[in-house]
């Protein structure tokens, strides 16, 4: 994986469920968007990426020290 993690840069348009279709979905790439925390280097392999309704962006990666890690939306990092 390169340091670029583009599944956490994704912006949704709200799902109309009510009208039985999807909406379309925009995605951004933003080199080296995120912020990695003291003494680590590079992204391990991710696994998966969400964001919670407080628009905090958590990746699970195979890291032996913080295998979940929390970013703000602009790469901050937040804790693991």
């Amino acid at each position: 994986m390169t340091d670029t993690l583009c599944a956490a840069l994704m912006t949704l348009m709200p799902l109309p469920g009510a009208l039985g279709y999807a909406a379309a979905a925009t995605y951004e790439q933003v080199e080296n968007w995120a912020q990695l925390p003291q003494g680590m280097k590079r992204w391990s392999q991710a696994t998966g990426v969400d964001i919670d309704a407080h628009g905090t962006i958590y990746v699970s990666h195979r890291h032996y020290a913080m295998p979940i890690m929390a970013f703000d939306g602009n790469g901050r990092f937040l804790r693991s």
